[in-house]
């Protein structure tokens, strides 16, 4: 397993299409999954856009969003403008909030108050909390108040608690 990984990553450096062939002709499984995370990984850092459009085109699975959060991940660490841009541009749900994640935490690793302006600017809703959560977490051992004034306007809303009938 790990000597074949090897020898795939080391492919893909030079034919990451050929390589995605391959990948994908593997059974489903770990073995699939794995390759398919580190593919997209290497990939993303030459071509961004074939790579997601690589993954875009697999079958559902944990292997696809692995693969999805690694190629948006190297894709943020070089550009991190366009993946900022690419994520908003995905449907909305489970996949749109850890890709927003993922290029947050990208995005932050570069310039805090970047990430914290990019992560406000998206629409308000059920995403937006998704990439502010963890944003204060650098700046809030060194200026608590702060972190504390950004995170509490800027919070997940929470559902309201069930209602219960009382008994008759």
């Amino acid at each position: 397993n790990n000597a074949f990984q090897s020898i795939l990553s080391n492919w893909a450096n030079k034919d990451p299409q050929r390589v995605a062939t391959i990948t994908a002709s593997l059974p489903p499984g770990t073995l699939r999954d794995q390759a398919t995370a580190n593919l997209t990984r290497q990939w993303a850092q030459n071509d961004p856009a074939a790579a997601l459009a690589w993954t875009q085109d697999l079958p559902p699975s944990e292997g696809q969003r692995r693969a999805l959060q690694n190629a948006l991940s190297s894709w943020a660490r070089n550009d991190p403008a366009a993946a900022a841009e690419y994520v908003t541009t995905l449907p909305a749900g489970k996949t749109q909030e850890e890709a927003v994640r993922s290029v947050a935490q990208q995005l932050a690793n570069a310039n805090l108050q970047n990430a914290l302006s990019w992560a406000q600017a998206l629409p308000a809703g059920t995403t937006r909390p998704t990439p502010l959560a963890p944003l204060h977490t650098p700046w809030s051992p060194t200026a608590p108040d702060a972190a504390a004034a950004f995170s509490v306007p800027n919070r997940a809303p929470h559902p309201a608690p069930p209602c219960r009938r009382p008994d008759p």
